[in-house]
């Protein structure tokens, strides 16, 4: 079996992809989490969407733009208008999942009503109710803290970037490329043998 050479420079710039759809899949993590973090930037719509913006850069980068968009990585498009729309809404308040999934509790609602003239008012009406409930009372033996314990996360929005000069980057990669070689050959060498 003969394994495909591995050029480090090419090798290089896979890693340094990788490196940037986690660092803007973490970076949207940590501005959902952390209050403290939103309220010191200036403009949270802007950063937000551009953050979005270099998310899916670095994916399509990364896959050679063969990356397929599904119905949860398109609602990422829509996070600056929500943040826009409901600022004092934190968008872990919004949800990915499908409406029509949810039917099951539609329908349990619409079974446990009578009014059929309008069922869909019945059941909006159940929903907001059954949702101030859980909001506002609380169950017996737990009492709610009044202060949220944050945790507070400290974290580097800007992306540093390797330096990709050509010649800095293969320093020392003629020792990768020999154990590469090494771990190839013998590897090759114990397929042969079995054989």
């Amino acid at each position: 079996m003969f394994l495909p050479y591995c050029d480090s420079v090419i090798l290089y710039e896979k890693i340094q992809k990788i490196f940037e759809v986690l660092h803007y899949t973490i970076s949207m993590v940590v501005f959902f989490s952390n209050k403290k973090e939103v309220q010191n930037i200036e403009n949270p719509v802007d950063f937000i969407e551009k953050i979005v913006e270099n998310h899916f850069e670095s994916l399509f980068s990364l896959t050679d733009n063969k990356f397929r968009m599904t119905l949860k990585y398109h609602n990422l498009c829509h996070y600056g208008k929500m943040i826009e729309t409901f600022p004092y809404v934190s968008l872990s308040a919004f949800s990915t999942l499908r409406f029509e999934s949810s039917n099951s509790r539609i329908k349990k609602l619409l079974n446990v009503g009578s009014s059929y003239v309008n069922p869909c008012k019945t059941i909006i009406q159940k929903i907001a109710w059954n949702n101030f409930l859980d909001r506002n009372i609380t169950k017996e033996g737990n009492e709610e803290n009044e202060e949220s314990e944050d945790v507070e996360i400290e974290w580097d929005f800007t992306i540093t970037h390797f330096d990709r000069n050509p010649s800095l980057s293969l320093e020392g990669s003629e020792n990768v490329y020999e154990e590469f070689n090494a771990l190839n050959e013998t590897l090759t060498n114990s397929i042969s043998n079995d054989n």
